[in-house]
This record gives C-alpha cells, structure tokens and sequence, in this order.
C-alpha cells in the first residue's frame, strides 16, 4: 500500500507539542509528588508545579517548533528529531550531577535523584508524542 504524506502545518506541530508538554508536566508532576512522599525529600524553591508545568510546555512547544522544521527539510526529520532529543536529554543532566547548583548551593544528597527523571520523562514525551500526534504520514 502507498504512503501518502499529510501536510504538516505549524498549528498541527503547536498542537502535537501542547499535547506532549501537557502530558509531560501531568506525569512529572506526579513523580515530584511521589517523590516527596517516599523520600521526604523536596526543593521547592527549584522544583514545584509551576515551574515543572512550565518548563514541560515550553521545552515540548520548542521542540514541536524543531519536529515542523524537520519534516520541511529532510526526509530523515524521526533520526534527527530523536537525535537532537538524546543530546539535549544527555546536556540537560550537566546541573544534576554538578556538585552546586545554578545558584552557587551546594547539591542535596537527593537532587539527581528528583532531577534526572524529570529531564527523561520530558524527553520520552516529546519523542513519543509530538510525532504520534502530528502524524505526517498515513496508510
């Protein structure tokens, strides 16, 4: 059976990265809750809902913005699009294994723990589904 590309517009990729973005701060939401529940361990002067809300919609939205780029130049937008999720995912854990953080403190003994799950978390969502819900090719 043929592949036909469906044309992707830029709200189609808008949607797709709110979609994932939404998802991600729901689910790293949660495991900031649970987290603190099972460790009693909290920064929430760094880490709260807002802040997670915010930087899982705006990191999703960027990389939607990234995904349309993609598919308008290259036929291999899946390989680069993962690729450039993987660098960024490896980039962003440069704060959870420094020794301080962004602001001079020292790093709590529990802070890689919280963090670096949230950076995959995030990740996964936006490699999983800002393809799935932009859907550029149908059978």
């Amino acid at each position: 059976m043929a592949v036909t590309r469906k044309k992707l517009t830029l709200a189609l990729a808008v949607k797709g990265g709110l979609l994932a973005g939404v998802s991600a701060a729901i689910i790293t939401n949660i495991y900031n809750y649970l987290y603190f529940e099972l460790f009693h361990f909290s920064l929430d002067e760094y880490i709260n809902f807002p802040v997670l809300t915010f930087v899982s919609i705006i990191s999703s939205l960027i990389a939607s913005a990234g995904y349309y780029m993609l598919v308008k130049l290259t036929r291999k937008y899946t390989f680069y699009f993962n690729l450039t999720c993987i660098i960024v995912l490896l980039l962003s854990f440069y704060w959870s294994f420094s020794a301080t953080l962004p602001d001079g403190m020292t790093s709590p003994s529990g802070f890689r723990l919280l963090s670096m799950p949230l950076h995959v978390i995030v990740t996964l969502c936006i490699m999983i589904i800002i393809p799935k819900a932009t859907d550029v090719r149908r059978y």
